[in-house]
């Protein structure tokens, strides 16, 4: 049980409560739903972000005593359970894609398959940034968001990535060059975009 105090539980104290009276994980859930959500509906979109952050807390629940009890902060764990409930996601969709692709005739393949097409099918409701951080590999966008969309420092990204901080250091350098090439060559930043914005700040952002 969580003893009565006057500052919030922290997210250590909740989860080794839980242990005991599962309903107190509620309250990781509610403190930390929307971020890990925000996250992945910048990746694979509002439908399937749902559903990847249900799993994600499902997952956190299941095993939450797995937790660290040396940290206070319960955020990178749960971002490294997201991240790689994400991976899985991805290859399923890569999985169906090429089925797809095996059934459609030739010529729909040649048009699926062509950038030019798939440039012109984008609506105006999809920023430019968004564009460019599209044509990146799938791991620099991934650290690049994750960055964008928390406080985390270098050390903390690299826990929910499960890689080294210097590793972690060098993947977001090279993501960001990645990201300055693609908006560079195509001229595609716009400060209309609060998405644009966010991802230039970490652009530019010191590494902390």
């Amino acid at each position: 049980m969580i003893e009565a105090t006057e500052r919030e539980p922290s997210d250590r104290d909740v989860l080794r409560a839980s242990l005991k009276e599962p309903a107190t994980f509620g309250i990781v859930f509610d403190r930390h739903f929307r971020s890990v959500y925000r996250f992945l509906e910048r990746q694979v979109g509002a439908s399937a972000a749902e559903d990847l952050a249900a799993e994600t807390f499902t997952v956190a629940f299941a095993q939450r005593h797995t937790f660290d009890a040396r940290r206070r902060d319960v955020r990178p764990w749960l971002f490294g359970i997201a991240i790689n409930l994400l991976r899985n996601h991805r290859r399923a969709e890569v999985a169906r894609r090429d089925l797809g692709l095996r059934q459609a005739t030739r010529e729909r393949q040649a048009i699926d398959e062509d950038p030019v097409h798939d440039h012109a099918v984008v609506t105006g409701e999809v920023t430019r940034v968004a564009n460019a951080l599209a044509r990146i590999d799938d791991e620099s966008r991934t650290l690049l968001l994750l960055v964008a969309s928390t406080d985390f420092n270098i050390e903390q990204a690299a826990e929910s990535l499960h890689i080294s901080p210097a590793a972690t250091r060098t993947r977001l350098w090279r993501a960001r060059q990645q990201l300055r090439a693609q908006l560079g060559a195509s001229n595609e930043y716009t400060d209309e975009s609060s998405s644009a914005r966010d991802i230039q700040a970490e652009v530019s952002k010191e590494e902390q």
